[in-house]
């Protein structure tokens, strides 16, 4: 099958391209690398994640509902902070709301620059691009803010007397947490920089080739692949700003001296647990598995709830007339040779939403007239 210019990958051949994964699987299984489990258990994840996805995508893109399309942003950035908070190993009471602040600002300000005007659509919250752009974007920042975030208060933790020593001659906090930053900065954009250097050259892009299968032409791919690559890295940079610097008014006290940021592991159950065998690859399993688990319960609710909202939708829309028929006796209800008429237009392969605008009219006007009237004209 051809979607939209798209060869459709039916089911059956996309059980037959997931057999690639053995090679990778053999060889983690061979040489007994402890990632065997975490890799199928990912790979798992990423099949039933995408399935639910594709989904929600499906709702979100026939609804079109700006509250329901900025309820999915609102869900991302708190499945994001959740997720930057695991990979980090911080502490969600002072981190979870700077993540968060920094995440929400940086998407939606970036996000909607580039689709206001840059792209200058009418619609802004047209799901065809607030979807995609956003997600674009959430999963950058992400990528980027783990990085940095574990390179910044890893720094501090490791070099407290550099940083008590420059505080102690006179930098005000700021300047003292300067260099750190510094150093975030560099560890996480560095490969960022690195890719946008060779783009093209060594790789194409996945949005660029994204948008040449889906029929566009490579000029109008090569243009988008350029923006996005520039709001995402500004929103990764903003993003980053925001969340270590509202992170910072939490992370130090009153005498700038940091405090315990980082969640405490208990040493003595690790230990204990690392003298079975076998058991640190359980341990990382299970915790494969929690994650993964987390993941699914948010991505299951959300799906719930868009089928809650479509079905609340369709009860009352049921409840009210769906078109109006302004005739001579100003009638609201639809005549039968308007119902055959509309009937006849609904039998039309090539068709599938008739959208029928009636105006004030003149008296020798029939319905009929009207529908015909604006059929042709409009």
């Amino acid at each position: 099958k051809v979607f939209m210019g798209t060869i459709d990958i039916s089911y059956t051949s996309l059980a037959i391209g997931l057999l690639l994964l053995l090679i990778p699987l053999f060889y983690l299984w061979k040489f007994r690398t402890g990632l065997l489990w975490v890799t199928v258990i990912g790979i798992a994840r990423m099949i039933v994640q995408l399935f639910f996805i594709g989904i929600y995508l499906k709702y979100l893109f026939l609804w079109n509902n700006p509250w329901i399309n900025f309820l999915w942003v609102i869900i991302m950035i708190f499945v994001a902070a959740q997720t930057a908070l695991a990979r980090t190993q911080l502490k969600r009471k002072i981190l979870f709301i700077p993540i968060s602040i920094g995440f929400l600002c940086s998407v939606v300000c970036i996000g909607m620059y580039f689709i206001a005007i840059v792209l200058r659509l009418e619609n802004v919250f047209s799901a065809q691009y607030f979807i995609p752009i956003f997600g674009i974007l959430m999963g950058n920042m992400l990528s980027s803010n783990v990085v940095a975030l574990n390179a910044y208060y890893s720094g501090l933790k490791r070099e407290q007397q550099l940083y008590r020593y420059l505080l102690g001659n006179g930098a005000t906090r700021a300047e003292a947490q300067a260099p750190f930053i510094k150093q975030a900065i560099i560890k996480s954009f560095s490969p960022l920089i690195a890719n946008i250097a060779v783009m093209g050259l060594v790789a194409l892009p996945g949005t660029m080739i994204g948008q040449i299968l889906g029929g566009s032409s490579p000029n109008v791919a090569i243009k988008y692949q350029m923006m996005i690559m520039v709001i995402t890295f500004t929103a990764s940079m903003l993003s980053l700003m925001i969340t270590i610097s509202l992170a910072s008014r939490k992370s130090f006290d009153s005498n700038g001296k940091l405090l315990q940021v980082m969640v405490e592991k208990k040493e003595k159950k690790k230990k204990k647990k690392s003298d079975e065998p076998g058991q640190p690859d359980k341990i990382k399993n299970a915790n494969a598995l929690k994650r993964g688990s987390f993941s699914l319960i948010i991505i299951a609710i959300f799906c719930a709830c868009l089928v809650l909202v479509n079905i609340l939708a369709t009860v009352i829309a049921s409840n009210f007339p769906t078109t109006l028929d302004v005739t001579t006796d100003r009638s609201s209800k639809l005549t039968a040779e308007n119902i055959d008429y509309i009937r006849q237009l609904s039998e039309q392969t090539d068709i599938e939403k008739i959208e029928i605008i009636v105006c004030a009219t003149r008296a020798s006007y029939t319905g009929t007239d009207m529908i015909n009237y604006v059929y042709n004209y409009y």
